[in-house]
C-alpha cells in the first residue's frame, strides 16, 4: 500500500495518486479490485506507487479511468511510471 509519507514527499507520481484515489472512491481495497479484476494485488500497488503495473497496468487503468485512457495519452502519462503500458 502506498505510504502516507512518500505522498507527503511528492514521490508518487500523479498517476499513481489519481488510480489510488479513484480506487478509494469507490470504496475498494487493493485486494477488492484485484480480485474483480483478475490480477495480482502487487500489480495495482506498483501502479499507485508509479513503478509499473506490469501486463496488468492497461487492464487497471481502463476499469478505474476509462476517460482518462486513449492509447497516446496512456503511454505518455504513465511512461514515467511504467514503460509497459
Amino acid at each position: 500500500m502506498t505510504d502516507e509519507t512518500d505522498i507527503a514527499q511528492g514521490s508518487v507520481p500523479p498517476i499513481g495518486l489519481l488510480i489510488r484515489n479513484k480506487r478509494r472512491e469507490l470504496g475498494l481495497s487493493q485486494d477488492d479490485l484485484a480480485h474483480q479484476l483478475g490480477v495480482p494485488q502487487g500489480s495495482i500497488s506498483k501502479l499507485e506507487r508509479g513503478l509499473g503495473g506490469g501486463r496488468h497496468a492497461r487492464r487497471i487503468l481502463k476499469a478505474l479511468m476509462p476517460e482518462r485512457l486513449d492509447d497516446e495519452d496512456c503511454r505518455m502519462t504513465v511512461a514515467s511510471g511504467s514503460p509497459h503500458v
